[in-house]
């Protein structure tokens, strides 16, 4: 089979869609930040939207504090704040499974030799490599936490 842009067969296009997927979660998640909130750091509106995408790749600490105008907007707790960091790990990692299996599979079993695939791997790989670090994070803030008196 020959290197085309396109994936073609369907494992190929799954891929390329999961990633696809999560990259439009990422572009709504700053609109919703920035627009429909309406609220923006002490910055303009191309630095906040720089804070928000490093907030849904970074750890949590970051999160906290691009998110917590949208806190204080909706009137929410921290709890609230933490649920929803919580879900996007989960999907982080989801997300990045997905797009390196399917891959991997089309690769081997389909032959896919599709440029974006490979891309799509990659992103899924450092998504996943993210999300163990995320995860590791929480683990040792959990510690810290549990040896406090």
């Amino acid at each position: 089979m020959r290197t085309t842009i396109l994936p073609e067969s369907s494992l190929g296009k799954w891929s390329v869609g999961i990633v696809a997927g999560y990259i439009l979660f990422i572009v709504l998640l700053v609109v919703w930040r920035l627009f429909l909130v309406d609220v923006a750091i002490d910055a303009g509106r191309f630095q906040s939207i720089a804070y928000t995408i490093h907030a849904t790749t970074g750890g949590f600490h970051s999160w906290a504090i691009v998110m917590t105008p949208v806190l204080q907007y909706f009137n929410w707790t921290r709890a609230t704040l933490w649920l929803i960091y919580n879900a996007l790990l989960i999907t982080k990692g989801a997300v990045s499974i997905g797009a390196l299996v399917t891959g991997l599979i089309g690769i081997m079993s389909s032959k896919e030799r599709s440029i974006l695939v490979f891309i799509s791997m990659v992103i899924g790989l450092f998504l996943l490599i993210l999300a163990v670090i995320d995860i590791l994070a929480v683990i040792d803030a959990m510690q810290i936490i549990k040896s406090i008196p």
